[in-house]
């Protein structure tokens, strides 16, 4: 059966494209998170729309952390629900970062091939989940046999089936470790997967959207908070957060970040909105002082504004500043500007956040006509190889 765009999400590994095809590198904001990149894309809106900039977020009202779940926080819908409501049939297996759509012209399969999902597979139609099957979860080389079954359930659903859209998301990051899986291993069986996908897809327009983080050895996010303690002595050892005028909110594990508890947004706001930007000034500069110990290197390479690069809504809900560690320090003890050695303190039951976005690229088999590429934006050029306008929203280039 035809299908006439694939879309092929692919996270945590490269893969080897066809050599006709033309590589466009993708514009992101500093310190764009690899959560908020993927939702970035499904919603065809920038993050300071849909506000999702890390796995554990700040709530403003409550001064709590909470873990953020993309099928209850995330407020707004994937791009293919639009197409999906112009008449497209649509199929979307396992995409990053979006919640399973209900209503559907067509399908989709939401935590399906995840080895973190066991059990929490689930389906539009609801009952489909119960037809297709699972893949493979034996010991072993459970990769190449996870591949297997996933491309047979694959290649089913494009050849009984025509599709306007078919979309599919593919993370090469959670199997390194598993017995029996080498990382280079992984990289050639995923890009012999991928192969075999465009090729039965056989495709008018076929995308491919990656994204690779580095691995991150070393976080310095546990010595924030205290360095902001010498920053300001009359915060506490135990003051709560609504008592603080700057605490450190998760964000990920190679970038810090600090919240400014504002008067006017934060509930309990200590700091006025007209000393905002002279607190952020000298927050930063303070933070430039700071050096490893052993080596007087600085502990950060550089300092985001988040004000300064989104406007929207949900800025409210984001960090004031964002710190890009120097991850080439070893962890060790941090020296402020007093010459008072901070040395950070075990970090407990870490989440692993992941990295900040360091590289991403659209893969396309025909070439598009734009000049600057963005997460957001390619919603519509996606849906534009269908004869779908996405509602409301203008990019660069557009009449």
């Amino acid at each position: 059966m035809a299908t006439k765009t694939l879309l092929i999400e692919l996270k945590g590994i490269d893969v080897t494209p066809p050599p006709q095809w033309s590589c466009y590198p993708l514009t992101c904001p500093p310190g764009l998170s690899e959560a908020a990149f993927w939702t970035s894309l499904n919603t065809s809106q920038p993050l300071s729309n849909h506000g999702h900039y890390s796995a554990v977020q700040f709530n403003p009202g409550t001064y709590q952390h909470f873990e953020f779940n993309i099928d209850d926080h995330l407020t707004l819908p994937p791009f293919w629900l639009y197409c999906s409501g112009a008449g497209m049939r649509t199929a979307v297996i396992d995409p990053f970062e979006s919640p399973l759509v209900t209503g559907l012209n067509g399908i989709q399969l939401a935590d399906w091939s995840s080895p973190s999902a066991s059990g929490n597979a689930r389906s539009w139609p609801a009952n489909l989940i119960n037809h297709i099957e699972l893949p493979a979860s034996t010991s072993g080389q459970w990769h190449e046999k996870r591949e297997a079954s996933r491309l047979k359930t694959i290649s089913s659903l494009l050849s009984e089936n025509e599709w306007d859209l078919f979309c599919i998301g593919i993370n090469g990051n959670p199997d390194a470790d598993l017995a029996g899986n080498h990382p280079e291993a992984i990289r050639q069986s995923t890009d012999q997967l991928i192969q075999k996908i465009i090729h039965r897809a056989g495709a008018d327009q076929t995308f491919l959207v990656w994204s690779q983080t580095a691995p991150t050895q070393h976080s310095f996010t546990q010595i924030i908070d205290p360095a902001l303690q010498c920053f300001d002595q009359a915060i506490g050892d135990f003051s709560p957060l609504f008592a603080r005028p700057y605490f450190s909110i998760p964000y990920t594990d190679d970038m810090g970040a600090i919240r400014l508890n504002l008067q006017g947004r934060d509930l309990h706001g200590i700091i006025p909105a007209d000393d905002y930007r002279e607190t952020i000034e000298n927050l930063s500069e303070y933070w430039l002082t700071l050096t490893c110990a052993e080596t007087d290197a600085n502990i950060v390479n550089a300092i985001v504004n988040v004000s300064e690069i989104y406007t929207g809504t949900p800025l409210h809900r984001l960090p004031d500043l964002l710190l890009q560690w120097n991850t080439e320090l070893a962890t060790g003890r941090i020296k402020v500007a007093d010459e008072k050695i901070i040395k950070p303190q075990p970090q407990g039951n870490h989440i692993n956040l992941g990295g900040s976005m360091l590289e991403s690229a659209l893969l396309a088999s025909s070439p598009i006509s734009s000049d600057t590429l963005s997460p957001e934006s390619l919603a519509q050029i996606i849906c534009r190889t269908i004869g779908v306008n996405l509602p409301g929203i203008t990019y660069q280039g557009d009449a």
